[in-house]
């Protein structure tokens, strides 16, 4: 019912609620309603931080470099090899609102269409941390390239990245070693 009226209208909504803490134990520590969490916790999604899915890193990258382009009118419509590895490297504490804002830096820096690594903020180039470290891949670069792959999950772009080449680089032993 509107206030101020005496009939009731029907409506149809849906509620999205995210947190970044576990709701149950707030209630137990009396920080959270636990008639609100009953209400709320019907449809569960669980959705990992940023750097358990690296993988969706380069997809994301595309997408806000996309709205950095509406919102800026700069033309920068790619990330280079180096400053992606960067990219996949850190650990992202602030997930993708991190990630937004640390492309948001970089488009304002970048001087031309690709973001470069020194376009990257300080921050990023400080504390990033190999993803792959050297000792973890196999010494046989076939054997590097498909253990690149599947922890990229198939994305070349980013296997590409954790390797440290380009993606045409990729590409081409990709063809040298039969590796579909």
């Amino acid at each position: 019912m509107r206030i101020g009226e005496t009939q009731p209208r029907p409506v149809d909504v849906r509620i999205v609620v995210a947190a970044n803490r576990d709701l149950a134990t707030e209630v137990e520590a009396g920080r959270f309603r636990a008639d609100l969490l009953y209400r709320i916790r019907v449809g569960r999604i669980h959705l990992p931080p940023l750097r358990e899915r690296r993988v969706d890193l380069p997809l994301l990258v595309r997408h806000i470099l996309s709205e950095q382009r509406a919102i800026t009118g700069r033309h920068v419509e790619a990330v280079n090899d180096e400053a992606m590895q960067a990219l996949l490297a850190y650990e992202w504490p602030g997930n993708v609102r991190e990630l937004k804002n640390t492309l948001g830096y970089a488009v304002i820096h970048c001087a031309g269409t690709a973001v470069e690594l020194e376009d990257l903020p300080p921050e990023v180039l400080e504390h990033a941390t190999p993803v792959i470290p050297p000792g973890d891949l196999p010494d046989d670069e076939r054997e590097r390239i498909v253990a690149a792959l599947e922890r990229a999950g198939g994305e070349r772009k980013a296997a590409a990245a954790l390797l440290g080449i380009s993606r045409a680089t990729l590409y081409r032993r990709m063809a040298q070693y039969g590796i579909e």
